[in-house]
C-alpha cells in the first residue's frame, strides 16, 4: 500500500488497539447529543423556531440524512483506520493543506466550544434544575436557593473549572479508561431517562398540571402556574399553538438543519480509529455510527411526542418562548433547555423517582465530557506527521496517552469555560459558527473525499474491504458520499445563513489561518530538509 515510513516522527504511533467496537458505539452516543442533554436542547431549538412542525417525523428525517454521511466517513475510515481522522484520508486523497484545515477546524471548534461549554451546561441543564425540583418537592428553600446559585457567578464557573480540571486528570489515563467511563455514564443516562418516560406514559395531562402547579407553588408562591405561563406568552402577543402540523418543505428541512446539530456527530470515532480493534472491517464502522443513531432516533422523537402529549404542546411552545425572550415573566428561574429537565421531573410520583429523572441530565451531560479528548488525537496525527511539534505526539508508555497533547487541550478547553462562565450570551453566535465552520469546512471535504475516494486512491481502496461495498458497479462509499454531500451542504448553507456577520467573518479567519499555518510548517520542514509532500503520500504507520 505504501513504502517504509521514514519521514514521520518515528516507526510506530505508540498507540494500541484497545477499545472495542461496541464501546465506540456506546462513546458516540454521548458524542452525538448528548442523550437528555441533547434532547433539551432539541426541544428548545424546536420550538424557539419552528413549533409547528413534526419534530419527531423531522428526527426520522434527519437520522435516515446523517446516516449517509457518516456512514460515508466511516467507511473511508475503515480503509485508513488511523488516529487523525479527516485530517489522514482527506489529506491523502484531496490534498494535504485541506486534510489540515478540515481537522483544525474541528480542533478549534471542539476546544473553544468543547468540553469548557458542555461543563457549563451540567450546571444549566442539571445541577440547577435538579436541586430546584427536589427542593420544591421537599418544601426546602435552602435546596431551590442552591438550584439558583449554580446558574450564577461565582458558583457556575467554580463548577466549570472543578469539572474541567478533573476531567482533565482522569483523560491523563488513556482512552481506554475514558472510553469505560463514557459507557457508565451513557447506560446509566439511559436507564434515568427511562425511569422519566415511563413517568410520562403513566400520567394524564390533568394529573401533571397539578403536580406541575403543586411544585411550582412551593418554589414561586404562584397560583395556577401552568395557565398563568400560557396566558402570560399570549399577553406578549406570541401564539403559543403548535398545531396544526406544518409539512412544508422549507418548514421541514429548516427544522432538520437545527437537529443535525444534535444528531450528526455520531462519526467523532474516526478520530480514534487507530486504537479501534477490527476498525478496517467496514461493517464494524457501520455499527459504531448506527447504535448512537437508533439511540437518538428513540431519545428525541419518542420522548419529544410523549412529553407533548402529557405536558401540552401550548404549554412547552409557551414555557420556551418566555425562557428565551421574556425570562423575568416566568415565575421560577429555569430557563431555556434547563426547563425540559424540570418538566420531566414534574412527571414523577415522588422525589426518590424526580432524583433519578434528574440524574438523566447529569450522566448525560458527563458522559459528552469525555468524547471531546478527540482533539488529542488530531494534534498527535499533526505532531506526527511532522506539520507540528514532535513533542506533542509523545506517548506515555504506561499510559498509552499523548500527555502533552492532552495538557493543551485542557487549557484551551478552560478557555471556553471562561467564556461561557463570563460571557453566556457569546455562545450562541459561537456555536452557529462552529456549526457552520464545520459543516463548511470538515463535513463538506469528508463527503467530497468519499465520492472520489475508489478513482483517486484505487490503490488503498482495492487492498481495502470496503471495496467489496457496491451499489451495482458504483462504490457504496461514493454514493453515500453523494448523498451527504447534499446533506450537508444544505446545512452548511443554513448554518451560514443563521449565522452574525462577525460569526461567518470568524469562520473565515479560523480557516485561513489553518490554510497559513499548514504552508508555515511546509516551509519550514522544508528548510530542514523534511518534504512534507511525501509524508502525504504514504499512510501512517500504526
Amino acid at each position: 500500500m505504501a513504502g517504509k515510513p521514514t519521514t514521520f516522527a518515528r516507526e510506530a504511533t505508540g498507540l494500541v488497539r484497545e477499545v472495542s467496537p461496541v464501546s465506540i458505539g456506546i462513546w458516540n452516543i454521548a458524542s452525538s447529543g448528548p442523550l437528555a442533554i441533547g434532547l433539551a436542547y432539541t426541544l428548545a431549538f424546536w420550538l424557539s423556531n419552528y413549533p409547528r412542525v413534526d419534530l419527531p417525523f423531522v428526527c426520522i428525517v434527519t437520522i435516515a440524512l446523517t446516516f449517509c454521511f457518516s456512514g460515508a466517513a466511516a467507511l473511508v475510515a475503515s480503509a485508513m483506520p488511523r488516529s487523525g481522522g479527516d485530517y489522514v484520508f482527506v489529506g491523502r486523497i484531496i490534498h494535504p493543506a485541506v486534510g489540515f484545515t478540515s481537522s483544525w477546524n474541528m480542533f478549534i471548534y471542539n476546544t473553544i466550544t468543547g468540553q469548557g461549554t458542555f461543563v457549563g451546561y451540567i450546571a444549566y441543564y442539571a445541577l440547577g434544575p435538579m436541586f430546584y425540583t427536589i427542593g420544591a418537592m421537599l418544601g426546602n428553600p435552602s435546596l431551590i436557593q442552591m438550584g439558583e446559585a449554580t446558574l450564577t457567578l461565582p458558583w457556575s464557573f467554580i463548577i466549570i473549572l472543578v469539572l474541567v480540571l478533573g476531567y482533565g486528570a482522569i483523560l491523563m489515563f488513556g482512552l481506554k479508561t475514558s472510553i469505560r467511563l463514557t459507557v457508565v455514564c451513557v447506560v446509566l443516562g439511559w436507564i434515568c431517562l427511562l425511569v422519566g418516560l415511563v413517568s410520562l406514559a403513566t400520567i394524564s395531562q390533568a394529573d401533571f398540571i397539578a403536580r406541575f402547579n403543586q411544585y411550582a407553588f412551593a418554589i414561586s408562591g404562584k397560583e395556577d402556574a401552568y395557565h398563568y405561563i400560557i396566558d402570560a406568552a399570549r399577553g406578549f402577543g406570541y401564539s403559543t399553538e403548535t398545531q396544526p402540523y406544518s409539512y412544508a418543505m422549507q418548514d421541514v428541512l429548516g427544522l432538520a438543519g437545527l437537529v443535525s446539530m444534535a444528531v450528526s456527530w455520531n462519526w467523532m470515532h474516526i478520530y480514534f480509529s487507530g486504537e479501534i480493534k477490527r476498525a478496517g472491517e467496514p461493517s464494524r464502522q457501520l455499527l459504531m455510527i448506527s447504535i448512537p443513531l437508533v439511540s437518538m432516533l428513540f431519545a428525541y422523537a419518542f420522548s419529544a411526542w410523549l412529553l407533548l402529549q402529557v405536558a401540552g404542546g401550548d404549554f412547552l411552545n409557551a414555557y420556551n418562548y418566555l425562557s428565551v425572550n421574556q425570562p423575568d415573566a416566568l415565575p421560577f428561574y429555569v430557563t431555556a433547555g434547563g426547563y425540559v429537565n424540570f418538566l420531566l421531573a414534574m412527571a414523577a410520583p415522588n422525589v426518590f423517582v424526580a432524583t433519578i429523572i434528574n440524574l438523566s441530565m447529569l450522566f448525560s451531560g458527563l458522559g459528552i465530557m469525555f468524547c471531546f479528548y478527540f482533539t488529542t488525537r488530531i494534534l498527535f496525527a499533526w505532531s506526527f506527521d511532522r506539520v507540528m511539534p514532535g513533542w506533542l505526539s509523545d506517548i506515555n508508555e504506561r499510559l498509552h496517552t499523548p500527555v502533552k497533547a492532552t495538557i493543551i487541550f485542557i487549557i484551551m478547553s478552560l478557555i471556553g469555560g471562561i467564556i461561557n462562565a463570563f460571557w453566556p450570551e457569546l455562545l450562541l453566535p459561537l456555536f452557529a459558527a462552529a456549526g457552520s465552520g464545520s459543516a463548511i469546512f470538515t463535513w463538506i471535504p469528508l463527503c467530497i473525499t468519499a465520492i472520489i475516494f475508489p478513482f483517486v486512491r484505487k490503490d488503498i481502496f482495492e487492498a481495502a474491504p470496503l471495496r467489496r461495498l457496491k451499489l451495482g458497479s458504483i462504490p457504496l462509499v461514493s454514493v453515500m458520499g453523494l448523498i451527504g454531500l447534499v446533506y450537508v451542504s444544505y446545512i452548511a448553507y443554513s448554518f451560514w445563513m443563521a449565522t452574525t456577520d462577525i460569526g461567518r467573518w470568524t469562520i473565515i479567519a479560523v480557516s485561513a489561518i489553518g490554510f497559513i499555518v499548514f504552508y508555515i510548517a511546509k516551509y519550514y520542514r522544508k528548510s530542514q530538509g523534511i518534504d512534507l509532500g511525501l509524508i502525504f503520500k504514504q499512510i501512517p504507520p500504526e
